[in-house]
């Protein structure tokens, strides 16, 4: 009987490694770590057939899957939990399914088979891998489908809910289980127990669902940061036009008089004109004295310099050139965006409105720096909440951002300090 248990515990452990691999491991390979978790994982589940209580082996088995996803494919702890939680509360699932069914055709026989002899114990312990392993690449179908980077609280929930099912069918099990057969009941087990297992695998879907909608969503914002991206370098070059127009008018009636004054012999008030006319010529040089380098970045600081200036906010920027930036421009437009826009809005309302920028390389992070007075700001367990009437529209751009960073293996934090409030975005540069 060992050896049937220890081929079931290879297969199992071998089933739910592939499932971490291919789900959140992007080298897509096994490394030295992923054999050792195999042979550990296999000796945990050897180990957990001999422990008694069903709840005891469920939360062992739980831990390890969990640590090893953490440790070996890398995974975020909130991701790891889930899909050790998902894959283990289906195996149980799968198990008492089979069970109930063999229990109906079998009977009283079913016990003697699975518990004595070795080959109708391994035999009906395929069968409940079978349709394990089945209910398990659904689920994988359905999620590598999606991109499942979205937002933590979306995955706490989808956590929250495999665990409610994993316990509820843990004390199904135990006592089902713990008598091995119940055939007064063993229709009405199968049928809530298929019933249970076709449930779940809606909640993945349905999962996978929000996933998609996200996926569609951040591209939605990708579209828009882009398209505000070209719109402000638009409004930069008819800015600029209009200028250069008004200035290039004012040059032709001041060569005029400069003409007027010279033939009239009055030099000195001639060399006073021309000394204005040098001053206009200097309006035609980029509106920035200092550059990224980079045109996008450039652009959209430049026109933000001119939002706080129709707005009569003190505006100042620190600008280093930059190296090519391999970041996607959506990434970069709307992290710049967000930060600009919630900062010159914020400092509207305060009695000296000042935004200052700072945009540099940090090793190979792209770094920014946005730091802007205000009058209030409202938190709520050191979350910036919104005063805005329609929040679900609004006080996302903060979220946004932090979102783009990880993405992009950095981070956002923001401080207070005094009447000013900082925030510097990280992004690396892959």
């Amino acid at each position: 009987m060992i050896y049937a248990d220890l081929i079931i515990s290879i297969i199992k452990a071998a089933v739910i490694l592939i499932f971490f691999l291919k789900l959140v491991d992007e080298r897509k390979k096994i490394t030295p770590a992923g054999v050792i978790a195999f042979f550990a994982l296999t000796g945990v589940l050897m180990l957990s057939l001999n422990i008694g209580m069903l709840w005891l082996q469920q939360l062992l088995l739980v831990a390890v899957v969990t640590v090893s996803g953490i440790v070996v494919f890398k995974a975020k702890p909130y991701i790891s939990f889930t899909l050790a939680v998902t894959s283990l509360f289906m195996s149980l699932l799968s198990e008492i399914v089979i069970r109930s069914l063999m229990d109906m055709i079998m009977g009283k026989d079913f016990n003697i088979a699975y518990n004595v002899n070795p080959i109708n114990h391994f035999i009906i312990a395929f069968f409940m891998i079978s349709l394990w392993g089945g209910a398990m690449y659904l689920v994988y179908r359905l999620l590598s489908q999606e991109d499942l980077k979205v937002f933590r609280s979306v995955w706490m929930h989808f956590a929250f809910i495999m665990t409610v099912f994993m316990l509820i069918t843990t004390v199904f099990g135990s006592f089902y289980l713990a008598d091995g057969t119940l055939n007064p009941n063993s229709f009405l087990f199968f049928v809530l127990s298929l019933s249970f297992l076709a449930m779940s695998i809606l909640v993945v879907n349905f999962f996978a669902e929000i996933c998609s909608s996200y996926k569609k969503e951040s591209n939605m914002r990708a579209l828009y940061s882009d398209f505000y991206a070209v719109k402000e370098q638009l409004a930069i070059q008819f800015q600029t036009s209009n200028k250069m127009k008004k200035i290039r008018h004012d040059i032709k009636n001041h060569l005029y008089s400069v003409s007027s004054l010279l033939e009239n012999g009055e030099y000195e008030k001639a060399k006073e004109m021309l000394s204005e006319i040098n001053i206009s010529a200097d309006k035609l040089q980029p509106s920035l004295h200092q550059t990224t380098g980079n045109g996008l970045i450039d652009a959209m600081i430049a026109y933000k310099a001119a939002v706080c200036e129709g707005n009569n906010i003190f505006f100042e920027y620190s600008l280093e050139t930059l190296p090519e930036i391999t970041l996607s421009s959506s990434a970069v437009s709307s992290v710049l965006s967000n930060l600009l826009d919630n900062a010159i809005e914020a400092s509207m309302s305060a009695e000296s409105p000042e935004v200052r920028i700072k945009v540099f390389m940090y090793k190979d992070y792209f770094t920014v720096i946005v730091k802007n007075t205000f009058s209030r700001v409202r938190k709520k367990d050191d979350t910036l909440v919104t005063d805005k009437d329609n929040k679900e529209y609004h006080g996302l751009g903060m979220e946004i951002v932090k979102e783009l960073c990880k993405e992009n293996g950095g981070f956002y934090k923001w401080e207070i300090i005094g009447n000013v409030f900082v925030s510097n975005a990280i992004m690396k540069i892959k």
